[in-house]
């Protein structure tokens, strides 16, 4: 008894012609890539575009600018407000 991959050769199968997006392709040169295989999980519209571009080029340096805002708060507190124990309120 053979594996599963196992198989016995068809000369019928030799000129088979495969339809990928309605265009048939000899077996030797038709290819498809996995990641091409299924329907976009969402189209291309304006909004995703621009969310990408927002999310690429500007949300990174949006958390950036908001974690540095909170570390000079917490120094501002801490050394202008003559706070004792704001830092260990706000660290732990």
């Amino acid at each position: 008894m053979g594996s599963t991959h196992t198989y016995q050769s068809d000369p019928r199968n030799a000129d088979i012609q495969i339809n990928i997006n309605g265009e048939l392709f000899h077996r030797d040169r038709a290819m498809v890539s996995v990641f091409d295989s299924g329907p976009p999980l969402l189209a291309e519209s304006d909004a995703y575009i621009v969310w990408g571009l927002f999310h690429k080029y500007i949300l990174q340096y949006l958390v950036y600018a908001i974690l540095g805002a909170h570390i000079l708060g917490a120094l501002k507190h801490h050394y202008v407000d003559k706070e004792k124990h704001a830092l260990k309120r706000m660290v732990g």
